[in-house]
């Protein structure tokens, strides 16, 4: 029988059927092309066993002038720096020092303390400290446990002037119950600080004017009618993470500017002052309070990024000096090479443009010549060009909306975004469409009510970008959170899809776990492999802790990617499979008997197996009509064997054909889809060519 090399081209489509695909790869998850061929992806593992409060909405890494590498990790909650494996919270507290006398109110045998503070502003899921009480509370809520450096959560509260925060001993990680009996007005003279307030983590949209046909005059609404499109309402809290120099700057969406000092709050590279780790070591907010020479900051930032050129930190989305209201399409930016300048004078470059296409600026992204700026109908350019007038801001082009204020990205030296219709390419002359064959299948599956979650990443060892997003899929309303993602990888112009292990999270359902959905990504350019943030646990609707309701549940961990071969220790699950390879000409059938595929495993350290199933079809359209399938089974590499392995075996025990060339399957069809599939935890596999050994076998 005559052998057929099957010519499957890289890169997946996915913008028709299967069989319009045809000798295409159409389908994938957690693979990869390199060098024209496909492969599984790297794995992944959990980074230490530590947990951080709140969702993670930025990840940040950097190294000190002594070369001590940090962490940092934003959520809608809270500021923290990782170092070495072990988190420490440095979200800023407010500067005013408060004296309280008596606040502290207890319930025997309850975990809850009331916290009466009057005209007290906070809501549920803020934070306080205590940092001295000189009273006694309790004999097991001891004055130690309410001063510890994380401060506690807000989870209920009662009116203005009183709240209750749940007692958590961060020691040991348990709440910790009053034993005495019910009593009021405790804790003697009490010194506290509030946290920065906390954010949301739900996007709403609503139905409002505006959107949709004007007046109701579309043939589904009558006069009057709200429209049935979505916009806009409330948005998940942004957060913004860079460096200037060493140090690092933070900037929650509506918040001003926060400054971390590494050198003046890290020993030796561990955060802390005097060997130990206190309230005094965390982020401050940049004013002339904070900083001696401090002048006319932003006080409310839509977001922020440092320019890599000429060293400003440049605000967007900002209130005018002397001004407490937001400008949407007002950038402001410092002095050059000083974050704290904000006032413009003749000696130095600070200033502000106000842009005037669009309703607002989305978000902006620092290059290595200049500022790319979106707002929600336009690309504009700024480029230093020193004084007297500082910035030029061109516009690039119009009519285009980015989908979410982080999915675009710097990478090989051209800026690649994800809009609200395709992708686009920005090289420093026009904004380009970026082709993209499975564009119809990722826009469709978006769950556009979450898209402002949705964020761009870089794998530059592998030259990737992925585009997370909330698919609309599996729940009836779609993920609350991202859990798929579209990849190109822009040195071979191909494109992929997958999931890696996240679910679709649901966000009116109780207490969810192990869902790891990535929620923010830090490229590997410090750190050696990409760090994610991700969902460690999350509940909307927590039950009832006893008589005193609950905070919410949002906690999140770091996921390092492109580490070992599996999933966390398990199982790495994944597969291409083509579109239908036509197999005869017209109306007549082919038989197929056998089929060559071109395997390889490496970073083998066990045995493993990859399956390769061949799907024959009468008729486009329908699932399968001979459908057949073998695996290749590979020992792991003994002695001083290398771990790429490229002899297998089929079948197990008598019936193992000892390394095998060829699988035998035996089908009859017009036309097949092949498909190439694994699960494991100690190897990864890659496909050369496919050969299948076929005869014209008449109609019948």
């Amino acid at each position: 029988m005559p052998l057929t090399k099957l010519q499957i081209p890289s890169g997946i489509i996915r913008d028709s059927t299967s069989y319009a695909a045809g000798p295409r790869w159409y389908d994938c998850n957690n693979v990869r092309f390199r060098g024209g061929y496909a492969e599984s992806i790297g794995g992944w593992a959990r980074d230490e066993t530590y947990t951080l409060q709140g969702i993670g909405r930025a990840c940040f890494s950097s190294r000190d002038y002594s070369g001590n590498l940090y962490m940092f990790v934003g959520t809608n909650w809270k500021f923290y720096v990782i170092v070495s494996g072990v988190p420490y919270d440095i979200t800023a507290v407010d500067a005013a020092v408060v004296d309280a006398s008596g606040i502290f109110s207890r319930t025997q045998n309850s975990e809850f303390l009331k916290v009466s503070i009057t005209g007290h502003g906070r809501s549920v899921d803020d934070w306080i400290n205590f940092t001295n009480i000189t009273g006694t509370v309790d004999t097991t809520i001891t004055n130690s446990i309410l001063t510890q450096v994380d401060g506690f959560q807000i989870t209920e509260v009662e009116d203005l002037d009183n709240f209750y925060i749940r007692v958590i001993d961060q020691t040991t990680g348990l709440p910790v119950e009053a034993s005495d009996v019910t009593q009021t007005g405790l804790g003697g003279t009490v010194t506290y600080r509030y946290r920065t307030q906390s954010g949301s983590n739900a996007q709403t949209t609503g139905n409002g004017w505006g959107t949709g046909d004007w007046g109701g005059l579309s043939p589904s609404r009558d006069w009057g009618d709200p429209s049935t499109s979505p916009v806009l309402t409330g948005e998940a809290r942004r957060v913004y993470i860079d460096n200037y120099g060493e140090d690092i700057m933070f900037c929650n969406s509506g918040g001003p500017l926060y400054y971390w000092d590494v050198s003046a709050y890290t020993v030796n590279g561990i955060p802390g002052s005097g060997g130990t780790f206190d309230i005094g070591d965390f982020v401050r907010e940049i004013n002339d309070t904070n900083f001696s020479g401090a002048s006319d900051p932003p006080t409310i930032l839509d977001s922020f990024l440092i320019s890599k050129r000429d060293g400003s930190c440049v605000g967007f989305g900002a209130n005018d000096i002397g001004g407490t209201d937001q400008n949407s399409l007002l950038v402001r930016w410092s002095d050059q090479n000083n974050p704290f300048d904000w006032t413009p004078t003749p000696t130095n470059t600070a200033g502000g443009q106000v842009l005037r296409v669009g309703s607002r600026i989305v978000g902006g992204v620092s290059t290595k010549d200049e500022v790319v700026i979106f707002t929600d109908s336009a690309v504009y350019s700024m480029r230093f060009i020193g004084p007297p007038d500082v910035f030029s801001f061109s516009l690039i082009s119009q009519n285009v909306e980015i989908l979410s204020h982080k999915t675009a990205v710097d990478a090989a030296s051209s800026v690649f975004f994800m809009g609200n219709d395709g992708f686009y390419v920005y090289g420093g002359g026009a904004v380009q469409p970026l082709e993209c064959p499975v564009a119809d299948y990722v826009y469709d599956d978006i769950n556009m009510t979450q898209a402002n979650k949705s964020f761009a990443a870089v794998d530059s060892k592998y030259s990737e970008i992925f585009w997370f997003y909330p698919s609309k899929s599996g729940a009836s309303d779609g993920s609350f959170e991202v859990n798929r993602f579209v990849c190109f990888n822009y040195e071979n112009q191909t494109w992929t899809i997958g999931s890696f292990d996240m679910s679709t999270l649901n966000n009116n359902s109780s207490l969810q776990s192990d869902v790891y959905n990535r929620t923010a990504w830090r490229d590997g350019v410090i750190t050696d492999l990409p760090m994610a943030s991700y969902i460690y646990e999350y509940n909307s609707n927590p039950a009832n802790v006893g008589d005193r309701a609950g905070a919410n549940v949002q906690t999140s961990a770091v996921m390092k990617h492109d580490f070992g071969t599996s999933a966390q220790g398990s199982t790495l699950d994944s597969y291409v499979e083509s579109g239908d390879v036509e197999l005869s000409d017209g109306n007549e059938m082919s038989f197929y008997s056998r089929i060559i595929p071109d395997l390889m495993m490496f970073n083998s350290s066990s045995n493993s197996s990859v399956t390769i199933s061949i799907n024959g079809k009468y008729y486009p359209g329908e699932d399968s009509s001979q459908e057949a399938s073998v695996t290749a089974n590979f020992d792991g590499p003994s002695g001083t064997e290398p771990s790429v392995i490229t002899r297998y075996t089929v079948g197990s025990g008598s019936d193992a054909n000892q390394y095998v060339q060829d699988m035998q399957v035996r089908g009859r069809a017009r036309a097949a889809a092949i498909k190439v599939s694994a699960s494991n935890a100690s190897a990864q596999w890659r496909l050369g060519d496919v050969r299948i050994d076929t005869q014209p076998d008449g109609m019948r």
